[in-house]
């Protein structure tokens, strides 16, 4: 019993909000089917929650994950993708409101995780269409918020609709990166992409209201 209440005090004074079996290995200084054992017997008692095969969360901890923990954690469920949509536009402060989910972008298979009130979605994008991201210092790839937004017209184009679009802060953004980078794309997404800049263009200022758009437009 000792020993079990002195594991669990040096994983929670050691461990990170979200970790995998090799860190529990290294901390406890024990063997590989040890630190699974281990692991698997507390999400049994609740105190972990398992995220994806290999990588876990405190279950404390979870509903306290800043966007920028969801995006570090959606760069390790899927290693080869990088986030995208509002998440990124979050994290480089052109989106003002948080977003519900953390979205990603690969090349290999649409994914989806939701673990109580926290999500994560991944879709699988032509291989032509996987660029315009760059690496952050804590090692997730993360959309240039031009890409970000080519990646929400194109997911609108094929009928995956985000309203929030009207909430996007382009002042201080490339319009001629995002017309380049939208040229690969289907003509429907290229249309939308120029009723989007269209819209912000007219209004003179960059938060649009529901009541700016046409409806006959989108």
């Amino acid at each position: 019993m000792y020993s079990v209440l002195m594991h669990y005090i040096e994983l929670r004074e050691s461990l990170a909000k979200f970790f995998s079996v090799d860190d529990i290995q290294k901390i406890l200084k024990i063997n590989k089917p040890s630190a699974k054992v281990l692991s698997s017997r507390y999400i049994r008692q609740g105190l972990f929650l398992r995220i994806t095969q290999n990588l876990y969360v405190w279950k404390t901890d979870l509903s306290g994950l800043s966007t920028y923990e969801k995006c570090q954690i959606a760069g390790k469920i899927k290693v080869n993708s990088y986030v995208s949509f509002y998440g990124a536009l979050y994290y480089h402060n052109v989106y003002r409101f948080k977003p519900d989910a953390i979205q990603s972008v690969n090349f290999i298979k649409s994914y989806e995780r939701k673990i109580e009130n926290t999500q994560w979605n991944h879709f699988k994008f032509p291989k032509k269409y996987y660029f315009g991201f760059e690496k952050t210092s804590a090692g997730f790839l993360v959309a240039e918020p031009e890409k970000a937004i080519v990646d929400i017209i194109y997911l609108n184009s094929i009928g995956r609709h985000f309203d929030s679009m009207k909430m996007i802060n382009i002042e201080h953004l490339s319009q001629e990166k995002m017309l380049k980078y939208i040229e690969i794309f289907p003509k429907r997404a290229q249309k939308l992409m120029k009723i989007f800049l269209k819209y912000t263009r007219k209004k003179g200022h960059v938060w649009l209201k529901d009541s700016d758009y046409d409806e006959n437009d989108c």
